[in-house]
């Protein structure tokens, strides 16, 4: 099941609207945690996928109840193993 952090009410997209904006306050980090943590608990999701390239600087796996995959470092670790061939 994927399910998007853009669709709660709108709380997230004013997350990322700060975030775009290189606005990084521990509120916006701990509000983040708190839609990732909710829905571990009512979804049972597994991970986040950190696919805004923005996210991972905001969001770190310290105290996380799941895994975040950020997708900027997945692609480069992929294109380094690439070019090493």
């Amino acid at each position: 099941m994927i399910l998007s952090l853009w669709g709660r009410r709108g709380r997230c997209c004013l997350f990322i609207y700060w975030i775009e904006l290189a606005v990084f306050t521990d509120e916006t980090r701990q509000g983040l945690l708190a839609i990732v943590d909710t829905m571990k608990n009512r979804d049972g999701i597994e991970a986040v996928i950190l696919g805004c390239t923005e996210l991972p600087l905001i969001l770190d796996m310290d105290g996380t109840v799941v895994p975040f995959l950020n997708t900027t470092a997945l692609h480069v670790e992929a294109i380094c193993k690439r070019c090493m061939q």
